[in-house]
């Protein structure tokens, strides 16, 4: 986990904060929404504003399933953008929803910062900013109010404990923001258990360092001894049915004459390989040429066209 900008001082106080700049996107520039580690990432220029392993190889040392994309079609690409921006699904920040985020239809509406690219159901937004707030027939007023359209600031720019606003200019009140739910800590505020090092077995690194931000993970989130990151599988994309031609299943690591109905068993077996046993999968084969693939779920990740 962000081992490119791993922090192994023994103490991260107020009187060692370093200034951390005016970056407030919560690290996802500099990391991997998919695995939470940095390296060599392309951005998304939609509103999600997310970064992304974009090859296979780009992702072996953290164990990332990555976009899947080749060299050759980095280079011919130019812009990303990611297919929940691509389609407008996006999901819920506070409960997980793949929905749609364009408007006449939004089940999904994004937190109004600038810098934020976090999307809420305005039911829960309201029940995270209200928490107290009465509800009539399932809603609050607030939640009736944002989805008539009233801008909204979530969460991630409140601290959880304190409930006071970011001051870059005091660095015990700058923000840190959880990777996987909307809740964040003034750096000040952290709660003990969300540290900076592991401390022996039972307390593991919850904390980083990074240029310009420090990102948690807070302690509703199970950390895996095998990542050292919290549980991933977190990310859905749109679901897609996908057309491998042989040159693609060359590309991707299989020899062209898997092609066919042999390709299914060898597709899913890489697969497993780099994402584990809830990657996509393969359905059956279209000719002898070409496989189908249903790519689904949350680990939906390739995007990939018949050659």
């Amino acid at each position: 986990m962000m081992s490119d900008y791993d922090d192994h001082n023994d103490s991260y106080s107020e009187d060692d904060i370093t200034d951390l700049g005016t970056n407030n996107d919560n690290g996802n520039g500099v990391l991997c929404a998919l695995c939470d580690d940095g390296g060599h990432l392309i951005s998304c220029i939609g509103r999600c504003k997310r970064s992304f392993h974009p090859r296979m190889e780009d992702g072996i040392d953290s164990a990332c399933r990555t976009l899947g994309y080749t060299y050759a079609e980095l280079e011919k690409m130019g812009d990303y953008l990611c297919e929940n921006c691509k389609y407008n699904q996006h999901q819920c920040f506070k409960c997980g929803e793949l929905e749609p985020s364009a408007e006449p239809n939004a089940k999904v509406l994004k937190c109004e910062n600038p810098s934020c690219g976090y999307f809420y159901h305005p039911k829960c937004v309201a029940k995270l900013l209200e928490p107290d707030a009465p509800e009539v027939d399932g809603s609050s007023v607030l939640a009736q109010r944002i989805k008539e359209g009233l801008p909204f600031t979530c969460p991630m720019h409140r601290c959880f404990n304190c409930g006071g606003t970011e001051n870059r200019a005091q660095k015990a009140m700058q923000l840190a923001g959880c990777r996987r739910c909307p809740k964040s800590y003034h750096i000040g505020c952290l709660p003990r258990e969300i540290s900076f090092v592991t401390i022996g077995w039972n307390v593991p690194q919850r904390a980083w360092k990074l240029p310009g931000l420090v990102t948690i993970y807070c302690l509703d989130h199970k950390i895996s001894v095998a990542t050292g990151s919290a549980e991933r599988g977190h990310i859905k994309f749109p679901h897609r049915r996908i057309v491998l031609g042989r040159q693609r299943l060359a590309n991707i690591g299989l020899p062209r004459r898997f092609a066919g109905p042999g390709a299914v068993q060898a597709y899913n077996g890489l697969r497993r390989r780099l994402a584990g046993p809830s990657a996509a999968r393969a359905v059956g084969a279209s000719s002898n040429n070409q496989v189908v693939i249903d790519d689904e779920g949350p680990e939906a990740d390739l995007d990939m066209d018949e050659d």
